[in-house]
């Protein structure tokens, strides 16, 4: 045993390793056996277990959220640049319209709101 180091920490790191009935029945200290205990009882647990996936798909569905928005305002800055990009090189409105509409697949109304909204912002 490593000095400094008490026998009941290396128990509880080897069953964190090796966690199972037969490594706490074999454990001296009554902690890991009550560890274990708990442990059991969560995992047998119906509610605890049906509270788990509930968090799980909550933070699924909060994850993909998260990435649509991303990727919206991702989408909104890309549509930004090349709108101004397209102003500064002189290209008339029903140029910048057509290509919005073909390289973003917008429809023309929205390709024209887009237009709009960012034809005056620096």
């Amino acid at each position: 045993m490593p000095e400094g180091v008490s026998g009941e920490l290396i128990e509880l790191l080897h069953y964190i390793e090796h966690t199972s009935e037969t490594e706490a029945a074999g454990s001296r200290s009554p902690r890991i056996k009550e560890l274990h205990r708990r442990v059991s009882q969560v995992k047998v647990s119906e509610e605890i277990g049906v509270r788990y996936m509930q968090e799980w798909e909550e933070r699924m569905y909060q994850l993909q959220d998260a990435k649509a928005e991303g990727r919206e305002a991702g989408l909104e800055e890309g549509i930004r640049a090349f709108v101004l990009d397209n102003l500064e090189e002189g290209k008339t409105e029903g140029q910048i319209l057509d290509k919005l509409v073909r390289m973003f697949s917008l429809s023309r109304d929205t390709a024209g709101e887009y237009l709009k909204r960012y034809k005056g912002t620096p």
